[in-house]
């Protein structure tokens, strides 16, 4: 199948959702990060465990075809995760989700997991996402961005540090 190599050339460039968003005030934020509005990233991602209404989230990923998440190889599921699409929330039962069972993984042939070099595998879904308002494929972009050009990044992670130290990414900082 070509589908994975040209997904995982495709990954590389920017990701460009078409939903433009404006940086929240960033007091006690992570990367000048916000709490997304509920469905703002129809093609965001979650593997988890658990049970419907009480997910444990491992890693995040991204549907980039009706049947196809992209994720990280070093986020190579276990046996009896799913990954939902249609999720704002993790903890509650939501009419938007989809928590849909992983029949596939591919794994970069070239992963090196020690050096975390080509990182990336997609997973297929069984059965394939139904797409609606809440749950869509990324939109990839024409061409790779302009350096400097800002970009959103957006993921399952804490907007807050409980430390209180914040990590420094510049290339992600927009």
């Amino acid at each position: 199948s070509v589908l994975g190599p040209l997904l995982f050339n495709l990954f590389i460039n920017d990701l460009d959702t078409g939903v433009s968003s404006e940086l929240a005030n960033t007091s006690g934020r992570i990367i000048g990060g916000y709490a997304c509005p509920s469905n703002s990233r129809p093609f965001q991602a979650a593997l988890v465990t658990g049970r419907k209404g009480n997910w444990r989230i491992y890693c995040g990923g991204t549907l980039v075809d009706s049947c196809w998440v992209l994720s990280a190889a070093h986020c190579k599921p276990r046996t009896g995760m799913k990954v939902c699409l249609g999720k704002h929330n993790l903890k509650k039962v939501e009419s938007t989700e989809q928590c849909l069972d992983i029949a596939e993984v591919k794994v970069h042939p070239e992963y090196d997991r020690r050096r975390n070099d080509k990182d990336y595998m997609l997973l297929r879904l069984n059965p394939c996402a139904k797409l609606s308002d809440a749950v869509q494929t990324v939109q990839l972009p024409s061409g790779c961005p302009n350096d400097g050009q800002p970009c959103t990044v957006s993921g399952w992670g804490t907007i807050r540090s409980p430390q209180g130290n914040w990590p420094e990414f510049p290339a992600l900082s927009g």
